[in-house]
């Protein structure tokens, strides 16, 4: 895959449609470490090297295959992202010992890139910083995503010529950059919109009329509220905001960015206004499900046939009645349950 296909000159399509595809599942654990059947990526990366078109979210449940697709693509650049030229520059930034020298050394560095690459790099950084606020859930924190992508971002020709003592010393040394890189992104490069519709992160609620879509199965006919057509389907056909129930197709949630709907809060009025809430405890028991259904909690479908596949809380007429935006007698804990299951 070659730098190609790039949207208003930012990033690449394959780089585009993978971040906004694992912004929404960055509480995945072991995201970016755990690998899938190469010939799965292959098959996706032969799609992008057709100029076929391509919806992950349409055509992909398993967020690893994206994370293999997304670090298949940089592995196979020409060079890496911070290029060979400012490869030792990089490097040497990790004496500076005064922290505010340092980010204004890398800072500096990163604007000698080319715009593609400060592009790549800025998307990239912030999605990645997005997923170590997550480490609770996902395991992955900076310096476990450092490991797997330092050498995207950081290597020298050398190194892909030939493996020495040395250029296991420098990549120890570049771990610590990317590193470095990932924690400070945000005083580094200039602040940029995430691409896609992403939720807010778990200790920062929502902006006042901006959308959070989770994507969900509709459990009645429904139409898209941005195009007006049918969501149709099998599964989780679609997506819609848990605050005001706006509902899309996934093919629309991209057409959010560049015609933006302001988000409401509020899903039914009348009925918040009258119903008061107070959070409850789970009580969940074993259930069989005799319908297709997702985990609340990972998005996973519940796989089984027989007996009991999982747990349900007694106290909800279903796991989706909170991302269906229905009023409920608990509300889902994710640390709660983790600690539980």
């Amino acid at each position: 895959m070659e730098l190609r296909g790039c949207l208003s000159k930012s990033v690449p399509t394959v780089v585009r449609d993978c971040i906004i595809y694992l912004l929404q599942h960055t509480k995945v654990e072991g995201i970016f470490r755990i690998s899938v059947q190469r010939a799965q990526v292959l098959e996706m990366k032969t799609l992008y090297d057709r100029g076929n078109p391509v919806d992950l979210f349409e055509q992909i449940e398993n967020p690893h295959l994206v994370a293999c697709l997304l670090k298949t693509f940089l592995i196979e650049l020409p060079e890496p992202l911070l290029t060979y030229a400012l490869f030792r520059d990089f490097l040497a930034t990790i004496e500076i010992t005064d922290k505010e020298e340092r980010i204004k050394r890398l800072s500096s560095l990163l604007q000698k890139l080319s715009e593609i690459n400060r592009n790549i790099v800025n998307h990239l950084l912030r999605m990645l910083n997005t997923i170590a606020k997550d480490e609770q859930f996902n395991l992955m924190g900076c310096s476990n995503l450092a490991t797997v992508f330092a050498i995207n971002f950081l290597r020298s020709l050398e190194m892909d010529e030939k493996i020495s003592m040395s250029a296991v010393s420098e990549m120890q040394i570049a771990h610590k950059v990317v590193t470095e890189l990932i924690q400070n992104v945000h005083q580094l490069l200039p602040e940029i919109e995430l691409l896609g519709p992403i939720s807010a992160p778990a200790d920062q609620a929502p902006k006042k009329g901006q959308h959070d879509f989770l994507r969900v199965f509709f459990h009645k006919p429904t139409f898209c509220d941005f195009c007006q057509g049918f969501i149709w389907g099998v599964g989780r056909q679609g997506h819609s905001c848990k605050n005001c129930g706006y509902a899309v197709h996934t093919r629309c949630l991209s057409l959010l960015i560049a015609q933006p709907r302001e988000c409401s809060g509020i899903k039914n009025t009348e009925e918040v206004a009258t119903i008061e809430l107070e959070p409850k405890a789970h009580q969940f028991e074993k259930h069989r499900f005799n319908s297709p259904t997702y985990c609340a909690y990972c998005s996973n479908f519940i796989w089984g046939v027989v007996g009991k596949q999982g747990s349900k809380c007694v106290g909800m007429s279903s796991l989706y009645d909170i991302f269906q935006g229905e009023l409920s007698s608990c509300f889902l804990d994710r640390l709660w349950i983790s600690s539980s299951l």
